[in-house]
């Protein structure tokens, strides 16, 4: 349709779509300014090459080809097993359901508490809530979501957030990467900081994605952002 109509956290709408006005459906009662932890930026150069000419459906191919790719999957792997070992809760999205079960189900062969989070994991909401829930208490370590599963959800427990697979949706992206900014505290503990972990392929338009990203983390004030960008000439 034309107009839709809705609420959403930002006025920027994909599809070329316009807000019609900025005005206020009011009265306002309350102005809300939600606390965000600092967060820095760790990202690992895959060198894994994406062999996919531009075309109109080369998203589509790329992120199918990246998802599925053995040796990239299995170097993120032992990234994520090194932070789950050194204590820290995570999320990391992904665009395709079956990266999300390989990641969860070799994570557990390594001992780890982590399970799936997309659509046909769940029969009802009940269901739905009560994986949300593990993952809030801590029983679950690790969360692998799909993408379109991620924004608005609260789980402050969690300090590490994995960018999966590339994407260039600065609006979206901002409000999945501070799923892990929430302040925390339990038992006299409490979070201090939250990392962001990114992963860059060798293609020139998916290193042109996370430019993208990264104006992002500037604009955010990311604390430190740690890249490899030695590559970029190629």
């Amino acid at each position: 349709p034309k107009y839709r109509y809705g609420v959403s956290g930002t006025t920027e709408l994909k599809k070329n779509m316009h807000l019609l006005n900025h005005h206020v459906l009011g009265p306002v009662v309350v102005e809300g300014h939600g606390e965000q932890l600092p967060f820095s930026v760790i990202t690992y150069n895959t060198k894994v090459s994406v062999p996919i000419r531009p075309s109109k459906m080369f998203f589509t191919m790329a992120l199918s080809y990246l998802a599925g790719h053995t040796e990239r999957n299995n170097f993120i792997l032992g990234i994520i097993d090194m932070w789950l070992k050194a204590g820290h809760t995570i999320i990391a999205t992904s665009d395709r359901t079956a990266q999300c079960e390989w990641f969860a189900s070799k994570l557990k062969e390594m001992g780890h508490t982590a399970e799936s989070y997309h659509a046909k994991k769940f029969k009802n909401t009940a269901q739905r809530e009560e994986l949300l829930e593990r993952v809030r208490s801590g029983k679950t370590k690790a969360m692998l979501a799909m993408r379109s599963m991620v924004l608005g959800l609260d789980i402050p427990r969690a300090t590490g957030f994995f960018n999966l697979l590339p994407t260039a949706h600065p609006e979206n992206y901002f409000q999945e990467f501070c799923r892990v900014r929430t302040p925390f505290a339990e038992n006299g503990m409490e979070k201090q900081h939250s990392w962001v972990i990114d992963f860059r392929d060798d293609n020139h338009i998916l290193k042109a994605c996370y430019k993208t990203r990264r104006k992002k983390y500037i604009s955010e004030n990311a604390a430190c952002i740690q890249d490899d960008l030695s590559d970029e000439n190629k």
